[in-house]
């Protein structure tokens, strides 16, 4: 007797089938994930202390700038991580993740004028 999952997971599927099925089947049993103890450590590392940082100095960061600066420059950590993956790792990005980021990035520094401007800062 085929159980409910199975049902679902035939082969007869589309090609294209959703990711989430993919990781589905797998976290069931399809492969065995296997993390040794130098990769939990790093990843403990990142999550923990990597994260966390961040996140303590947005907050502290938050008391001295606008609403709308903060929004922006958080913004940034996300357009700029694929830049970092690019450095880091060799995978280039492609040319419309650029393209997009790059106009997010004008917006950051065009606030950061303005506000400059206004605040008499520069």
């Amino acid at each position: 007797m085929r159980s409910l999952l199975a049902e679902h997971l035939r082969a007869d599927w589309p090609r294209e089938r959703p990711p989430d099925l993919d990781a589905l089947r797998t976290g069931l049993g399809g492969q065995h994930l296997v993390l040794s103890g130098h990769d939990l450590a790093l990843c403990l590392f990142l999550g923990v202390v990597q994260y966390t940082d961040g996140f303590v100095l947005i907050t502290l960061g938050a008391r001295y700038l606008p609403a709308a600066e903060v929004a922006l420059l958080s913004l940034s950590e996300t357009v700029l991580a694929p830049l970092w993956v690019w450095v880091g790792v060799g995978e280039v990005p492609a040319l419309l993740t650029l393209a997009g980021g790059a106009i997010v990035l004008s917006a950051v520094v065009a606030q950061a004028v303005t506000g400059m401007r206004s605040s008499g800062g520069g």
